[in-house]
Order: structure tokens, then C-alpha cells, then sequence
């Protein structure tokens, strides 16, 4: 008897609750000007962007102010089939938080939020950092050998 009264409590509140998160919770943004306007002021909203020729799908989400920050979260949620499955595996369902000042944050462009890892931590932002790091390798192997050749040549 004592659970029912339990289940029927947590159910109680469930129903209270839910109105509010809809009421409050973060403005579903279907554009990128929606999304800036939000950031104006800090606002929680979300925004899941689209691109067509790199990462598939993005949410980027503004969850409101941390101290003189504004807290943006951004989570790689598909990667183009044009990218090789370790490339996929590397980003997708991956996040970062960025903590950025609010009065930096309000004048950004949509392209310029999470450009600054600086402010940003999390998986997502490691991942990014690997990736650079893979490249460069790759580029020094690819000069040295150039190089190495020419050396070769001239001894």
C-alpha cells in the first residue's frame, strides 16, 4: 500500500511539473537570427543546425547564465556518410560546454559561438583538438619527407 502512495506522488508531480518545462524551458529556435537574438540576452534557447556538405546535424543550446558567463552547449548529434567511419566515431554524439563572458557572448554571429575553444571543455573540443593535432602530423611527415628527399639530392 505504502508504494502505491509512492507512485501515485511521483506521478502527481510529474503532471505539475511538466507544464512548467514547457512554459519555461528553452525556446526551440528554427533559425540562426532566432538563436542570436537569444543570445542577446542570454536566453535559454535551442538550435539544431543542419549542414549539408560536413556535419550533418548540430544542437547548439544556450542554457543561461553561470556568473558573469553565458553557458552554450554544443553536441555533435550525426556526421555525414561522406566522412570515413572513424571520423564519425571521433565526433559523433559528442559535447562541449562553453562558458563564455555574456557581454562577448551577445555580440557574437551564430558561426562565431564555440569558435573560441578557450572558453569551451568537454569531449567534443578534445576530439577537435586530436583532429588538428592528426593533420599537422601529417603535414611535418609529408614536408620532412619533401625535405629529406632534397637533402638526398644535393649529397
Amino acid at each position: 500500500m505504502k508504494k502505491r502512495g509512492v507512485i501515485f506522488i511521483i506521478i502527481g508531480v510529474i503532471l505539475v511539473l511538466t507544464p512548467f518545462y514547457f512554459i519555461f524551458g528553452p525556446e526551440n529556435c528554427e533559425t540562426k537570427g532566432c538563436f542570436e537574438t537569444a543570445a542577446d540576452e542570454c536566453s535559454s534557447a535551442k538550435y539544431v543546425f543542419k549542414e549539408n556538405d560536413q556535419i550533418t546535424e548540430s544542437l547548439y543550446r544556450i542554457n543561461g547564465e553561470e556568473g558573469d558567463n553565458c553557458e552554450l552547449l554544443i553536441e555533435i548529434k550525426g556526421v555525414s556518410d561522406k566522412y570515413s567511419q572513424t571520423t564519425r566515431m571521433q565526433f559523433e554524439g559528442k559535447s562541449m560546454t562553453c562558458l563564455i563572458p555574456k557581454e562577448e557572448f551577445s555580440r557574437m554571429t551564430f558561426e562565431e559561438m564555440g569558435a573560441n575553444l578557450d572558453f569551451c571543455y568537454g569531449p567534443l573540443k578534445e576530439a577537435m583538438y586530436e583532429a588538428v593535432v592528426k593533420k599537422l602530423y601529417n603535414l611535418v611527415v609529408k614536408d620532412m619527407s619533401t625535405i629529406l628527399d632534397e637533402v638526398e639530392r644535393n649529397l
